[in-house]
């Protein structure tokens, strides 16, 4: 029975699991939103001791990255909190060229991606994200998708498969 939990009208899947980059770049699983209409790229940043990591979005036809292309976005909603108390607000920032730069900690950043955005009569429905190297530094990072507004709502485990 669907009671409107965010579990059962979504999928959630890791992107990047949590890593002390040490300088390397991380590339996000890829996910299908052939059955969602909507996305969430979620990035954290913890501990963020220097350096830039350029942020970006692909779209291939499979999930082996066939094809893949950059996929366009203008902006992204941040929250940080330097202090670790709770945070209370987000703004969007508007992006450059479809990249944005993590470079501090204790971030929470958003991109909201639509099914449209993709180049779908091409063949393309999978997405990932990419953090390029923040140079040589203990950079902490975690990702995730949330996709939604799919085909149907039920039990998390019915949900269709986000991976193929």
């Amino acid at each position: 029975m669907n009671r409107g939990e965010t579990v059962e009208n979504g999928k959630w899947e890791l992107a990047i699991a949590p890593v002390n980059t040490t300088g390397a770049g991380q590339d996000g699983d890829w996910v299908s939103m052939k059955h969602y209409r909507r996305a969430a790229v979620i990035l954290v940043t913890g501990a963020w001791p220097g350096g830039t990591a350029a942020v970006t979005l692909e779209q291939a036809t499979s999930a082996a990255g066939a094809g893949a292309k950059a996929l366009a976005f203008s902006r992204y909603c941040r929250a940080s909190d330097a202090d670790e108390s709770p945070i209370d607000s987000a703004a969007y920032v508007s992006v450059t060229s479809n990249t944005f730069n993590l470079s501090d900690n204790d971030n929470v950043l958003v991109i909201e991606v639509r099914a449209e955005d993709l180049d779908i009569n091409n063949g393309f429905t999978f997405i990932r994200v990419r953090t390029a190297t923040p140079g040589a530094n203990a950079d902490l990072v975690a990702g995730l998708y949330y996709l939604y507004e799919g085909d149907y709502a039920g039990q998390p485990g019915n949900l269709p498969s986000a991976v193929s």
